[in-house]
Order: C-alpha cells, then structure tokens, then sequence
C-alpha cells in the first residue's frame, strides 16, 4: 500500500509542472495587446482583422477593414508607427471578462510627426474553449483608427501648403516669388456657340495649336456652366490676356504661383519649381512633400530646397453631420511653417546688364566684389525664362526647347574649362612670390616657337607674336608670350609651381554655395612632365577652372594679395573672411597691378580695347586651344578676358565665350566686359 502511494504521489508531482505548463500558454490581455500593436505597426492588417472578435467580423468586412486602414496610413504616408500602452499590468491582473488598454499612437508622416493620444483597446475573453491560444479578442470599431471616430464616418486629410521662401537679389528686388498667375479658360455655354472660329482664335491669340485647345475642352457641352481651364498666364502678359478675354466665353482666374523676374538673364542661376515626380517622392519620402507638391527642378531653387520649402501644415479631421449640417471634428492640426526668405549679394541690374552683353553666344560671366568675396553676377549664356516653367509653353517657345534646349540647359557659369593666357597672372605671381621671376630680366626669346631640347621630339611651345626684343615680364603679359611663360615655370620647377598653384586654390574644392564643376591644375592634380609643366604655365596643359574661378584668381591684385570667401548671399557669415591669405605677397601687388594696367593701356595688346578714360582698367585676355594635336588646325578657340578697376577696386568681371573664333575672339569678347565695368562703376 505504502508503495502504491508512493506511485500516485510522484504521478501526481509529475503532472503538476505539466499543469503549470498548460496555464502558462494561456493567452492574457498584454499578449492580444502585442499581436496588436505588432500588426498595426507593421500594416499588416489581415493579422490585425485575424484577432478580431466574431461581433466585429460580422460589423465589417475583412476587405473593407484593410482597405480603410491601407487607404487612410498610405495618405498620411505613415511610417515609424509607435503605440505605447498606459498600463499593461493592470490588464493582466484583471479577472473581468472585458477589458479596456488605454494607449497613445505616434507616427511619422509627409507632414512630420503625429501624436494621437485617448485609444482604447477594448478586449472580451472568448467562452470557446478551443481558443486557450487565442483567449482574448478585439472589440473593433472606427475609434481604433481615431478616437473621435464614429460609424460610417470618413476622414480627411487637408494639406496647407506652406509659403515658399522668396529670393531676392542685393536691394531686395524680387527674383523668385509667390504670387499670382491667370488661369485662362472657358465657360462652355458662352464660348461652344461660336466654337471653331473661338478655338481658331483663342490658338492664334495663344501660340498654341489648335489640337491643344480641342483636347482640352472635350465635353465641355457636358459641363455647361463649368469653368474648364486651358492654359495658365503671367498676369504681366496684359495685351495677351486683354485679346483672349474679348473672346466670348473666355475668362481668367487669379491663381497663386511661383514667379520669377529678370528673364532669361537669371534662369540658369535661379532655376525653376515643377510639380514633384513620383521618383523624387519616393526619394523625399519623410521630408514633407505629398502628391501635390511643388520640388525646386534647377538652379537655386533645387540648391536651396531645403530651406526654401518650409514645412507643409496639416488638417486631419473627420467629416460629420450635426443636426444636417456638416462640420470637422478635428483629430489634428499643424501649422503650416514658411520657408526662408534669402537674399543674394547678386545685383540684378547688372546681371541683365552682362547677360545682354553676351548677345545669346555660348559662354558665361561673372563679377565679384574683390574686398568682401560678394559674387554679383552670374550668368551663363544662352540660358531661358523660368517662368515658361510655371505658365505654358507657347508653339514658339516649344520650338525653342526641342531645338536648343541642350543650349540653354547647359549651365556655363558651373562648367571648367582651360584657362589659356588668363592663367598668365598665376604664374607670374608664383614667380614672382618665390623670387624666380625678376620682372626686369628680359628673356632673348627668337621667333614664334620654342622647346627645351631634343628630348621632348616634335614637342614645340608656340606664340603669337614675336616682339624682335628681349621680353621682360611686363612685355610677356602685354604680348601674351606663351614661350616666356613657359620658360618661367619650368624654372620655377613642379613642386613650387604646385605649392604656388594651391595658394590661389587651384585643385582645391571651391567653397561656395552654388556646388561648382572641378577645377584642377592637372591630372590627379600632378604635373608629370616638364612638357606639361611648361604648358601649364601659360595656361594650357590640363588646367580647368571655372568662370567664377577665373576672376577670384584676379582678385588679389586689388585686394592685398589676398582672396576672400566667396559669398553668394548678403547675410553670409564668410563675407568679408579671407579664403586665402597672401595668395600675391604685398612687394608683389603693385607690380602685377601696373603690368595688368600696362596690357589695358597698351595699343598692341586686344586688352585695349577695355580701356576707359579717366579709369584705370587692368585685366587679361585669354584664348584657349582645344586640339587633338600640335598640327591640328581646325580646333576651336574658347576666348576669355578678366578684367577690373584698379583705384577703389568694386569689381572684378570675367566673362568666356565657347568657340568664338569665328565672332572675332578676344576682339568680340573684350568690348562685352568694358561695358559691364562701365555700368558697374558708373563711367
């Protein structure tokens, strides 16, 4: 007996723990709550229907349930969802057969973060047995989507554009603005009685074809006393507008827009919005943007996107009918936050002023102000009118775009290209700055072609001129003597020439607001031969240097030696910082100056034709040869010239023309940047 009672007792010790087991896979109300909280924070809503109560399957369907809540995450664009319950514990503790979870919600969104507070998971405890695993079920309703949530309600969403920050120029003169175009149109019922010499009219008022016109306003009859837009208008287009609206049935709306001013004179600088793409959303996706948002395509509008955008608002809100009236329940609401406003050191005047000096010719131009590093001009050439971006296209401007968009896309002012002879500057300061050069010594240089010795083969340096004397530095800058400045740098050697180089920040990331193309001073920023070192020193070889570049290179002359943070905005906390110091040492300043001022004054140097009475002008000309040999006779000629007022320097101009040797050159180009000094300084 004693021994059977020692049986049951173990047998009985054995199905305790199992017992226990068996209770400890029950299901409490914080495991329902983390099914939960899991299958909504990962969209996964058949998981979430799955743990729903029989009541609240046969109240909504599993289709209608996923649809609501994929329809009301995805236009929120919601990510990150966080749902934090208050006090779990106590759900666990409770022995009532329902139980509520309070919990909050937060999730980021296109409109940023969202935090909803006052949920409530309602839980029953299932009477089937069979459902030991799953014990606890959801009681569903529209408050598990929003508290404030009733049956049958839908929820909005209002997204409050924010006011996109403005770009002014230098004197607050607006560039780029938020106002108002027209929203050209028809009312059917006025304008279908007379429709074909209407549309035939209208198209010729318009610039657009008449297909356009006929596709636009296809079943208007249907949409009688329907304003049905076609085009939109800049309200500055007054005698356009005024022809259009005689028509009847042609009318205009005021709408807000995104506007420019300057023309094509600012395009490539300022750039453009257009509405976003479903790539770029995707890659934005976190930033605030929605289907309907606007993205900066160009220029400063895409550089300073960021902080031009501002932060959209929104109005989430549930649509409900009080006593027949309909009325917003809000559940949350974000001010809408304006994007900065930025102003430019840029002057527009004098923008339009080197723009229309370019004449349409491929090339670009810059200026600056040598003492404070404010850039005040930029302008590539041929460029467009952002506001072709923001109203419509006509025929002729479509015509335009297809043949020379290519043209006009192409940002000039961003682009490096070889310097040629305005390079001549650098390595006569580098000379000069390692005692080399002794801008006295005449060089006995005999003809138009030169080189070292035998070993560099059929290698020969060329020149234009041939004065018939020995050439001293201010000679070889008056004459622009490739040979002599050969011959400087390759006794200047590599490694100074190198060091000499980057004090001027050639091959050095250029530290401006606008990204800039490459610029270098060869190769992997090293010079490999002495062929390549006697090229580089008259400014061919492999030099590349922006427009931008070429007329901070200048600056030193007039600023101490020194060349300063180039700024593109008037509140830049550079401006006024020097970028880099002693670029010209201070016993070198006035000789350079004088030289520079010599090849204005000189009547055998192209730089003459800069010369002002009664100011002193200096500056360089320069012609680039693109060749694919030393014979090669038929490569083009890029032409440069960077010149500046000496006495009480406030600018310095640099201006290059792609392929301009069939326009006359330098001799076209000089005359283009003596009137922009000219209206600059007021002679």
């Amino acid at each position: 007996m004693k021994k059977l009672n020692k049986i049951l007792l173990m047998f009985i010790m054995l199905l305790i723990p199992l017992s226990i087991l068996g209770c400890s896979k029950q299901e409490k109300p914080s495991d329902t709550f983390n099914k939960f909280k899991q299958s909504l924070t990962k969209k996964d809503y058949k998981t979430l229907y799955s743990l729903l109560d029989d009541k609240s399957k046969s109240y909504i369907t599993e289709k209608d349930f996923t649809d609501k809540y994929d329809s009301i995450y995805k236009s929120l664009d919601s990510d990150n969802i966080i749902i934090t319950a208050k006090d779990l514990s106590q759900a666990d503790k409770s022995k009532d057969s329902t139980i509520n979870i309070p919990f909050d919600l937060s999730m980021d969104s296109s409109f940023g973060k969202l935090d909803i507070k006052d949920y409530n998971l309602s839980l029953i405890k299932s009477s089937d047995k069979k459902d030991k695993d799953n014990l606890w079920k959801i009681q569903w309703s529209e408050k598990l989507i929003f508290p404030q949530m009733e049956k049958g309600e839908k929820v909005k969403i209002q997204r409050i554009t924010a006011a996109r920050g403005e770009l002014t120029d230098r004197s607050q003169t607006k560039l780029a603005y938020n106002d108002k175009v027209a929203s050209l149109g028809i009312h059917p019922r006025k304008f279908l009685p007379s429709k074909d010499s209407s549309i035939q009219l209208l198209a010729s008022t318009l610039d657009l074809s008449v297909d356009f016109i006929n596709a636009k306003i296809k079943g208007a009859e249907n949409k009688l006393d329907e304003f049905i837009p076609l085009v939109d208008v800049s309200l500055n287009e007054k005698d356009k507008l005024q022809k259009a609206i005689s028509i009847p049935g042609v009318k205009y709306l005021e709408k807000s827009s995104r506007v420019y001013n300057g023309g094509e004179a600012i395009g490539s600088l300022i750039g453009y919005v257009a509405p976003i793409t479903s790539e770029e959303l995707e890659k934005n996706k976190g930033n605030g943007y929605g289907n309907s948002s606007y993205i900066g395509k160009a220029g400063l509008e895409q550089i300073f996107e960021k902080r031009l955008k501002g932060e959209d608002g929104l109005k989430l809100y549930i649509s409900r009918k009080v006593n027949d009236k309909d009325t917003e329940v809000i559940i949350t609401k974000k001010d809408a936050v304006a994007g900065e406003n930025i102003q430019l050191s840029i002057d527009l005047t004098l923008q339009q002023k080197a723009y229309t000096e370019m004449s349409g010719q491929k090339g670009a131009a810059s200026a600056i102000n040598p003492k404070t590093g404010e850039v005040l001009a930029l302008v590539s050439s041929p460029s467009y009118d952002p506001n072709i971006f923001v109203t419509y296209k006509t025929n002729t401007i479509k015509s335009k775009l297809d043949s020379s968009w290519k043209d006009m896309s192409d940002n000039r002012f961003n682009n490096s290209y070889a310097p040629g002879s305005i390079f001549k500057l650098v390595t006569a300061s580098i000379g000069l700055n390692n005692k080399i050069i002794n801008p006295d010594e005449a060089l006995d240089i005999k003809g138009t072609s030169w080189q070292k010795d035998s070993s560099w083969g059929g290698k020969q340096i060329t020149t234009t001129v041939d004065p018939g004397k020995p050439v001293n530095l201010r000679d070889a800058l008056i004459y622009s003597h490739n040979i002599y400045f050969a011959q400087q740098a390759l006794k200047i050697g590599k490694d100074k020439f190198i060091e000499g180089a980057k004090a001027f920040g050639i091959g050095e990331d250029f530290p401006f607001a606008y990204p800039m193309s490459k610029n270098q001073l060869a190769n992997d920023n090293n010079i490999k031969n002495e062929e390549l070192l006697a090229d580089t020193g008259y400014g061919q070889g492999e030099l590349l240097i922006t427009p931008l570049q070429a007329a901070f290179l200048y600056s030193p002359v007039v600023n101490d030696g020194n060349i300063m943070t180039p700024v593109l905005e008037l509140n830049d906390k550079n401006k006024g910082k020097v970028w880099k110091e002693g670029a010209i040492k201070k016993e070198n300043i006035s000789i350079l100056k004088d030289d520079l001022v010599a090849v204005v004054n000189s009547p055998s140097a192209t730089a003459n034709l800069a010369k002002i009475n009664g100011v002193n002008i200096g500056g360089k000309t320069g012609t680039a040869e693109l060749k694919t040999s030393q014979n090669d006779t038929t490569g083009k000629e890029n032409s440069w010239f960077v010149g500046m007022n000496v006495d009480n320097p406030k600018i310095v101009v640099s201006m290059i023309m792609e392929d301009a040797k069939s326009i006359g050159g330098t001799k076209y180009l000089v005359p283009k940047v003596k009137n922009i000094l000219s209206y600059s300084i007021g002679s």
